[in-house]
């Protein structure tokens, strides 16, 4: 059971689960009942043309006799892109810094700018930052997730005993959107959050297979359309879809959670 006296991130691994999804109840909930999300699909639909703003691939015939020929255009896509190439015409300029001036120090400094630049370039990072750009302009916030994949890189060693491949792990990163980021209803800012959760979307039989002990219980899962979650701006959604939310909570470093 989980205590009030407990910062919830710091509860156990058989408390923490549905506490975790409280917070992700609460969040839909806010931004569903206070119109948030309205707006934001609102955008959507003004910004693809489509919905009830009308779309804007079609011609539609008017006049008494059918003589005019009449189209939307969508002079809201139109300033969010030229906004988005102001935004996104110099590339991102990172840049290691030393702290120390020993030798050591700033030779490290050329290695990390050296996988900094291969990141950007060779592994899409820079792609990714321009669509959580673009995602900004158009619902007000974007994000840009990494984190290490012990599944990703190339093939290290196997396991004698389980034959079971270890891999040498890589970045893997993902870029989100308002409603895949749930944070403290209490703060405004993210940068004063002192915990996030991000939802992202992943196929369950590659989950099962990750985790074969909770096979079971992740093959039994099933997206609802009737749930009452925001799932997407589209609406596009089927109970027979193979995929399923992952909820990962991340928590800075406190006095209530030291570790994080």
């Amino acid at each position: 059971m989980a205590d009030s006296k407990t910062f919830f991130a710091a509860l156990p691994t058989e408390d923490i689960g549905p506490e975790l999804m409280k917070k992700v109840t609460d969040w839909y909930t806010h931004i569903t009942t206070s119109g948030q999300f309205a707006r934001m699909k609102s955008s959507y639909n003004c910004y693809y043309g489509t919905g009830f703003t009308g779309n804007t691939s079609e011609i539609v015939k008017s006049g008494e006799q059918g003589e005019l020929s009449l189209i939307k255009v969508n002079h809201f896509r139109n300033l969010i892109q030229h906004m988005l190439v102001m935004c996104t015409s110099n590339r991102p300029a990172m840049q290691a810094r030393a702290l120390n001036t020993d030798y050591k120090s700033q030779a490290q400094v050329i290695l990390a700018n050296g996988i900094l630049d291969y990141y950007l370039k060779e592994k899409n990072l820079e792609s990714h930052f321009k669509d959580a750009t673009e995602i900004a302009l158009v619902f007000g916030e974007g994000f840009v997730t990494l984190e290490w994949d012990s599944q990703l890189g190339e093939e290290y060693d196997i396991d004698p005993d389980t034959g079971e491949t270890t891999f040498s792990g890589d970045l893997r990163y993902r870029t989100l959107t308002p409603i895949d980021v749930i944070k403290d209803l209490y703060l405004e800012n993210v940068q004063d959050q002192e915990w996030l959760i991000i939802r992202y979307w992943k196929n369950k039989f590659s989950l099962a297979a990750k985790y074969p002990d909770l096979s079971e219980d992740i093959l039994g899962l099933a997206v609802k359309s009737d749930e009452g979650t925001p799932i997407n701006f589209f609406n596009r959604v089927s109970s027979g879809t193979e995929l399923v939310p992952v909820y990962v909570l991340y928590a800075e470093k406190s006095d209530a959670l030291p570790e994080g």
